[in-house]
């Protein structure tokens, strides 16, 4: 039998890996079909808390015309306390703009596009999902930055397959 506190630790391991492996470098990013091209430059990334979860990563991006992006992975110690968290999300949402794949080759079938309507009158716009005991989530002010973010930073997940 695997030790679950064994097995947590490589995940957690695995987690903070990916997370800085896809933040390092420039990253060019386009909408397939769209003339709307951002170059997005890592600005900074680090770890801090939030209730419940063992712990959280983020990382924050600046494109060309300065909009930025900031993508979060939050570690949870069981797969139900990470989807309990993408539905709380999806409960606060102003608007739910889109849920499921961005295509066949996609498996993050919980994958959700909100809008966070906040007490100081801006928007945030948010792309979520599940992978096993994480929650991930891009956000950013603008939805083209961040869909054109996700689709760049997300592309080789996708075609190689996320974990369930």
């Amino acid at each position: 039998m695997i030790n679950s506190r064994l097995c947590l630790r490589w995940t957690v391991i695995a987690l903070i890996l990916w997370h800085y492996i896809f933040s390092l470098g420039i990253c060019v990013a386009g909408e397939q079909g769209s003339a709307l091209q951002y170059a997005f430059r890592l600005e900074g990334s680090g770890r801090t808390g939030r209730a419940g979860a063992l712990y959280v990563s983020f990382s924050r991006f600046k494109s060309q015309d300065g909009v930025l992006v900031e993508r979060f992975v939050e570690a949870y110690s069981s797969r139900a306390k990470a989807r309990t968290r993408l539905k709380r999300l999806t409960e606060r949402a102003s608007a739910v703009v889109g849920r499921g794949p961005i295509d066949p080759s996609d498996r993050r079938s919980d994958r959700i596009v909100v809008v966070l309507k906040h007490r100081k009158g801006n928007t945030s716009n948010i792309i979520a999902w599940t992978d096993g005991n994480a929650f991930h989530y891009v956000s950013s002010d603008s939805s083209p930055h961040v869909l054109a973010f996700e689709r760049q930073a997300y592309s080789q997940t996708r075609q190689h397959g996320a974990s369930d």
